[in-house]
C-alpha cells in the first residue's frame, strides 16, 4: 500500500509519515522494499516446481499424494523437493486428487487432526 501511493502520487518524503500512518516500522518498510525482488524470483522458481507437480498429477490421473509426488520427483525426474514444500505448493495451487480429497492424506492428518492444547492453570 504504502509503495503504491509513493509510486502513485511521487511522494519519495513522506515514507516516515506514511508508514507511521501505515502502522509499520520504516525499517520494516525499506527491508521489504529490498527484498521484493528476490521474493519475485522465489514466486516464479515456486510457478515453474508447481508446473513440474500438475504434470505428474495428470500423468497419474489425479492419484498422487504428497509422497507420490515426492518420490516421482526425486526417481524419475532428479529433482529434490523437500515433502513440506510439496505440501505448500498443493496447498496455494489447491491441488485434489480425482477423489475430491486434498492431497494431504493419510497418516499425517490424522496424527495431527485431533490435536488438543491443555491450558495449565
Amino acid at each position: 500500500m504504502i509503495h503504491e501511493v509513493i509510486r502513485t502520487y511521487g511522494l519519495q518524503r513522506a515514507i516516515s509519515y506514511l508508514c507511521r500512518v501505515a502502522g509499520v516500522r520504516r525499517q520494516g518498510y525499506c527491508e521489504w522494499l529490498i527484498r521484493r525482488e528476490s521474493r519475485d524470483l522465489l514466486a516464479e522458481a515456486d510457478y515453474e516446481d508447481t508446473l513440474l507437480l500438475i504434470e505428474i498429477q495428470e500423468g497419474k490421473k489425479g492419484k498422487a499424494g504428497y509422497r507420490t509426488l515426492h518420490m516421482i520427483l526425486r526417481n524419475e525426474y532428479g529433482v529434490v523437493m523437500n515433502h513440506k514444500k510439496i505440501l505448500r505448493l498443493t496447498g496455494l495451487f489447491n491441488f485434489m486428487q480425482e477423489s475430491g480429497e486434498p492431497i494431504l492424506t493419510g497418516r499425517w492428518r490424522r496424527r495431527h487432526r485431533n490435536t488438543v492444547r491443555c491450558l495449565i492453570t
